[in-house]
């Protein structure tokens, strides 16, 4: 957008106009889990130090999603995410992504453009996840019995 306005305004202009631009939202590929503690951490980068996202929904911590990291041997340190609303994006190909979207998403993000599942992880999202999970755990270790 920037490169066609510059076809018609000096680049001041274009710089200010594009300062009320929103940017796009950044989104981490999603490459698995890890139990930490009994809590699910979503693993975004590894090979060493490794981190990501973790809701916690019943913890010592306040509810909600951080951003989590550890490094070899560490434990894990938590940075809350004061602002914004994770969601998880499902491609065509399978591939899955996590991210936050800025709280006013609904008014400046098309998320029908950002992949073709995006899943909003609020926290009644968390909650029936969670209850899904718990119900496959039951059906697991109670199988056969």
């Amino acid at each position: 957008m920037a490169c066609a306005l510059l076809n018609v305004f000096d680049a001041p202009v274009v710089q200010n106009i594009m300062s009320f631009v929103p940017p796009d939202p950044e989104f981490d590929t999603l490459y698995g889990t890890v139990e930490i503690e009994d809590v699910k951490h979503y693993i975004t980068y590894g090979g060493g130090a490794e981190g990501g996202f973790v809701y916690f929904a019943d913890q010592e911590k306040k509810q909600g999603w951080y951003r989590w990291d550890r490094g070899w041997f560490q434990e894990a340190s938590y940075t809350k995410i004061e602002t914004g609303q994770v969601v998880f994006l499902v491609h065509e190909d399978g591939s899955e992504e996590i991210g936050v979207l800025p709280d006013n998403w609904e008014d400046t993000v098309n998320i029908d453009r950002l992949a073709e599942t995006v899943m909003i992880a609020d926290a009644y999202f968390m909650f029936e996840l969670s209850r899904e999970i718990a119900d496959d755990d039951f059906v697991r270790d109670h199988a056969g019995n």
